[in-house]
């Protein structure tokens, strides 16, 4: 079994590399107990690599095998099309992602999915959703994956969870999706409209 840490590298610095890292930990700790926990802050960006925004994917297991830099632009997502996904458990950042994928799969002309599992909102395949109330923003309670952008918003008090289901959509104007790579400040809003 494998997992993916996707994390974000602009103007030669990784961000939020200490909540990336606590997630590692979860992973060492419920896998490999026995086992030292690869640490992230020993990790380097390559000195050819320029002030632009990458991706730095790493697939481990015991240790890294696989580490890259790629070039990332934000994907415009502005329309998302709610899928049942009962039997579906991503609760750490798996790398095998066939699940998420057969889900996606379902999103027809819509840029992607939004999860439904047990009546309730979680994620899209992308990464965390927030919706606007008209006085806060609000994201599922019970997401799929808790995202390292997700923990860092919500300890800064910028969306706040609680469980939230399709019969909540008219209290709500509109949507941000993010993740790692997708940050707060750097996305669109959404209305929710465009939610089918």
């Amino acid at each position: 079994m494998y997992f993916l840490e996707s994390i974000r590298a602009h103007k030669h610095l990784f961000e939020n590399l200490a909540l990336h890292q606590a997630r590692v930990n979860s992973v060492f700790a419920a896998y490999f107990p026995l086992l030292p926990v690869i640490d992230l802050f020993s990790l380097q960006i390559p000195a050819n690599l320029g002030e632009g925004l990458y991706k730095c994917r790493i697939i481990y297991a015991e240790k890294i095998e696989q580490l890259e830099f790629v070039p990332y632009q934000i994907k415009p997502i502005r329309s998302l099309r709610l899928v049942e996904g009962n039997h579906i458990a991503y609760c750490h950042k798996f790398a095998e992602r066939e699940a998420l994928l057969a889900l996606y799969q379902q999103r027809n002309a819509a840029d992607d999915v939004l999860i439904l599992k047990n009546g309730l909102l979680t994620d899209t395949s992308y990464g965390n959703i927030a919706f606007w109330n008209g006085e806060q923003w609000l994201t599922p309670e019970f997401p799929l994956l808790e995202g390292t952008q997700r923990a860092k918003l919500i300890h800064l008090k910028v969306i706040f969870p609680q469980e939230i289901s399709p019969k909540d959509f008219p209290r709500f104007q509109r949507f941000k999706i993010f993740n790692a790579l997708r940050v707060w400040e750097e996305v669109e809003e959404v209305s929710i409209e465009n939610i089918f």
